[in-house]
């Protein structure tokens, strides 16, 4: 991975974790601020994503990669530029649906590199199961009150982050 790459995944990494640190202070932010932070958080995850996938070698692209990504930036700019998702039910069953579907990519990346890297295999399987876990909580609870959907939202970002981390210290 080129050091662009690395720069531009580490720093969405940090905003995603960041964002998730202050809602984890503030429990009581409104909806309406979580799903701006959200969208500009999946959007900027997106590009970060598409960065890093320019920055592989050949033999380690995958169409699951380039498909995380392209998920993002589209889930991203939905969230941005629709105005009437700020509400309440919305937001986390949205962000449920996207933590499903993105941690059901991240498990077929897990079966796909099973033999060749076995300690990244186990990481992938780990998380796209708590990744799996949390979405299916989001979507079947979603009005389960403001603080805990914004702790929940909060405890999403730092996933997101961690698993930009990773990336970037796996390559």
């Amino acid at each position: 991975m080129n050091q662009g790459s690395k720069w531009g995944v580490m720093t969405s990494a940090f905003i995603s974790i960041s964002v998730g640190i202050f809602l984890f202070l503030n429990p009581r932010t409104n909806l309406m601020t979580i799903s701006w932070l959200l969208s500009v958080s999946v959007l900027f995850n997106g590009i970060a994503g598409l960065y890093f996938y320019r920055g592989l070698p050949s033999l380690a692209k995958s169409l699951w990669l380039l498909l995380a990504a392209g998920l993002e930036i589209l889930i991203g700019a939905y969230l941005l530029l629709g105005g009437f998702l700020n509400l309440p039910v919305l937001i986390p069953t949205i962000l449920g649906i996207w933590l499903v579907v993105l941690s059901l990519i991240r498990f077929g990346q897990a079966l796909g590199l099973r033999k060749e890297v076995p300690i990244l295999t186990n990481y992938l399987f780990w998380s796209s199961m708590l990744g799996v876990v949390l979405g299916f909580f989001l979507i079947n609870h979603p009005m389960v009150g403001g603080g805990v959907a914004a702790l929940l939202v909060a405890s999403a970002f730092v996933y997101a982050g961690l698993v930009q981390l990773m990336k970037v210290l796996n390559s």
